[in-house]
Parts: structure tokens; sequence; C-alpha cells
């Protein structure tokens, strides 16, 4: 039932060894350090770096670029001044519209991006110490779960905090003298430098100061990406596969010999668990050894993911609705979907504005849902499509499976770039445009279904639509994978994790 590589292969997958530190404050130099901004002062002393407020905006003093990292510092403010350390940040590079007010234009040079906040005192539902500041771009807290009244405690004012921030993928953590704060994922930002932060004071006030010392940093290599493929069409099984399609887990799951049945979903879980099905009906959590550990059934379902919050969306096409169930099967909220045929779903996301994007192969539409079933967006295709998702540029990338396409519309409905047949400059020809994901660098993965042993079955494209990667394991998949998931960074590594201990 399972079939596992040698240990010393999945280790060497991990790349899960760190380098060693690096050691940003010590002595009196600040050699390395870059100051921007605003005119606040930094002076070093004895490994203790002190910001004092000044005129102007914003002052910060950076070094990197840094990618996926661990980051340590100890920290004390004044408790009158609001303080912060940016990572992976940037600047403008000309005066650009802020994302969050197109109608506030930033200025050239001044810094945008993660920041962990330094401050005294809650703001607000979310903002605490150690939660992250999208500084100057999406201006918004970006792990929306913290309470910051019970968080806050973590934080002693006045005092000197220890502060420990993770940087893997698109997963950030924070801590604060031990006690866990932040951990949310956001792709929007790969690398890009540390900031130690003095912030702007009203005229007439300070000065006011904040000191930082111990402040170290060490790389962390990337862990290699894994990828979850599901088929059936006879082949009936889940495998876990490297890049280059070595398989390194495998189990064969219930099916047809001929035909199809389930495997139009398959997600890896944040716990290393599959939620998958092998029938039209059934939805199962599963670990990687082959317990089962949950189910839910259900309706005709060709689409499901499991949710932040640990509640589970399914697209019941037997019914024509989405419902969210809970850890205990029971439905927690229902939205019904559009007539004519568009309650038969195939790929089905939750939008980050809590909406639905649903697929219907027949009429060939793309509708968008508010949780009441209202249409909010709709975009015919007049194809048998199969998938599509909501872009971060907020176009919407539709694979339209008979169609033989994949084609961008924006939310105007203008199509903004398309290929058919053969995907230019290679001699790929796409059939049944399946599944479809787009990474956390922006990168976008295609299923390319029903295409025969001379096609890849998945493949990459970069920022420019041009193929960087591409899959074709047909003696593993055959002409009949409909889905797959994509594992990144940290999470690869636990799964690598998880299947080197397996007996």
């Amino acid at each position: 039932m399972l079939r596992f590589l040698a240990l010393a292969l999945l280790l060497a997958g991990s790349n899960c060894f760190a380098n060693d530190w690096i050691e940003l404050s010590q002595g009196d130099s600040l050699d390395g350090w870059k100051q921007v901004g605003g005119e606040a002062t930094f002076v070093v002393k004895d490994g203790v770096i002190t910001g004092t407020t000044g005129p102007g905006d914003n002052s910060f003093l950076t070094t990197g670029p840094y990618s996926d990292f661990e980051l340590e510092f100890e920290v004390k403010c004044d408790p009158e001044l609001n303080s912060g350390v940016q990572i992976r940040s940037h600047q403008y590079a000309k005066d650009s519209p802020q994302e969050s007010k197109p109608t506030r234009i930033r200025k050239t040079g001044e810094t945008f991006g993660y920041q962990c906040e330094i401050r005294s005192d809650a703001q607000g539902d979310h903002g605490c110490a150690g939660n992250f500041w999208d500084e100057a771009r999406r201006t918004r807290w970006l792990d929306d779960s913290i309470d910051g009244a019970e968080k806050q405690k973590a934080y002693r004012p006045g005092e000197w905090n220890q502060f420990r921030v993770l940087a893997r993928g698109s997963h950030i953590q924070s801590f604060i003298n031990g006690v866990a704060v932040a951990n949310f994922n956001d792709g929007r930002d790969a690398s890009g430098f540390i900031g130690l932060q003095v912030h702007k004071i009203k005229q007439g006030t300070g000065p006011f100061s904040v000191s930082w010392r111990n402040v170290r940093v060490r790389e962390l290599p990337k862990a290699k990406p894994l990828l979850l493929v599901s088929a059936s069409y006879g082949k009936n099984m889940i495998a876990i596969c490297e890049l280059d399609g070595t398989v390194v887990w495998k189990h064969e799951t219930a099916g047809p010999t001929e035909g199809h049945a389930g495997h139009h979903e398959i997600q890896m879980l944040p716990n290393g668990n599959i939620l998958y099905h092998d029938d039209w009906d059934v939805v199962k959590e599963m670990k990687l050894d082959g317990t089962e550990v949950w189910k839910y059934a259900s309706s005709n379902v060709h689409a499901f993911t499991r949710l932040a919050d640990g509640n589970t969306m399914i697209a019941e096409s037997g019914r024509q609705r989405i419902i969210v169930v809970d850890a205990e099967g029971s439905i927690v909220n229902s939205t019904p979907l559009g007539d004519q045929g568009r309650g038969h779903t195939r790929q089905a996301e939750v939008l980050s504005n809590g909406n639905y994007l649903v697929c219907a192969e027949q009429p060939g539409v793309v509708t968008e849902y508010d949780v009441e079933g209202n249409i909010v967006w709709e975009y015919e295709i007049g194809t048998r499509v199969y998938g599509a998702i909501r872009l971060r540029n907020g176009n919407t990338l539709i694979c339209s499976g008979s169609g033989n396409s994949v084609v961008e519309v924006s939310p105007e409905k203008k199509v903004v770039w398309e290929i058919k047949g053969t995907v230019p400059e290679t001699n790929i020809d796409l059939k049944w445009t399946a599944c479809v994901k787009e990474l956390p660098d922006g990168q976008i993965v295609i299923d390319n279904c029903h295409a025969g042993p001379d096609n890849p079955q998945l493949i990459k494209l970069d920022a420019n639509r041009k193929v960087v990667w591409n899959f074709n394991q047909f003696d593993l998949v055959g002409n009949g994978m409909a889905c797959f998931d994509y594992i990144n960074g940290e999470q690869a590594a636990k799964v690598r994790e998880i299947i080197a201990g397996l007996k």
C-alpha cells in the first residue's frame, strides 16, 4: 500500500540544516547597515544600536537582502514610541500609489513591506507587539487571528524583550520572550532587507529612543518542493513526488479499472495529512501512514478545501450548493448555487473576500458567489470549463477544460492573455486543462489532463508566462490526472520528515 524511498534521499531533499549565525550588532561599528527614510540618528556602542527620533518621516537602518531566515534580537523601546523591524522589505523605485489607498502617493525611496511591530499598547483587534503590519502598502495587520489584549502580555514595556522571527517560504512567525505571537502565510515578498525602524513622532514631542542588541540572523536553506498527485482511470493512486517525478510516497485508492471516480480534488494539509476523495460522495482526511482520521459523506463532489479555521468547504454538485462543515461534520453554512447547470461544479475556490469562485462545465461559466448565493461576477467561456483561480493581480485565470486553453481575464471581463493548443516556444499541446494554482512567487502551475504520453501532465509558467518546468510521468498517473497540490518550503520539509519517520 505504501512505498518509500531511502531515508537518505528524503533528508537530502529537505535541506533542513541552517547556516551559521551572522552577528549584526557588534562593537562600535555600523558597517553593513544603511540608513534610509527620515532623519533619526542611529549610533552603536558596545554592540547596542540606539535609534533616536528626529525630523521627517519614519527612519530605517537596513541590511540585507535575506530570503528564508531566522532572526533574533533584543529590544528596549521608550513606552511613548512606536517602533518595529522590517523583514523582506523594499523601497519604492518611483512615486507610486499606495495599494490600500491609491489616492495616497508613496514617494520614491519610501520603505514598504512586512514590519514586526514593537509597541507597548495594543491597537485595535490585532495590533500588538509581534504582529506584522504591511508598511506603506496594504497598511493592515497580516495575522488577523491575534487577540491584541491576550498577546500583549508577552511584551514587557520599558524592559529588554527577546524577539525571534522565522520566515520560510510564505510562512512567517514571531515569538516574544518565548511566547508565540504571529503565525500566518503571505506570499507577497520572498526576499528583501531587514530594517530597524524609528517611527516619526508628532511635532513638539520627544526625543524618544529605541535600542537593539544581540541582533543576529541565519539563513535557512530552502526545502525542495514536492508534488502531491492523484489519478484514477485505472491508476487509482495518490503519490508524493520530487519535481523530477521520483516517487517518495504512494497510496493505492479505491476505484474502477476503467473510467474514473473521485480524484478531482486533493490537498496537502498543514498537519501533513491529505484531504482527498476516491469516489464521488465521500471526502476523507488521511495520515501518511494510511490512517483515516476524518470523513464526510456528501453528494457528487468535485471540489473541497480545508479552511484556516479548521472547517471544510465542499462543493456538492448533487445538491447544487456549497457547504462549510466543522470537524464534527455539522454544516455551519450553506450557499445555494445558480440555475441552468451552474450547480454542477468543477474547481471551486474560497476567495480572500470570503466569496466563492466556481467553475461549471455546463453552461461553461466561471461564477463568483457571495456566501448568500448571489452572483457578483461571472465570465462565460462557453467550454466545459474545469479550473479557475483569482490571481493576486485581481484578474481571473481560467483553464477551459474542453477548450484546450488557458485564459486570463480582467475584472471587466477583457481577455488580457491566452494560450490555446500548442504552448508558444514549446512542443507542448494543451488538451483538457484542469486544475490550476498560483504559487507564492507568482508562478502558475497548470494541469494538462487527457494529454497522452507525449505531453506533460503539469506545466509551470513564470511571471512572463514562459514554461520553466514540466512534469511528465505518464506511467505513474496515466491519462487521468486532473488535480494536484504543489508543496512548498516549510511544509515540504515537514512532509519529508513524516515520510522518513514511517515504519
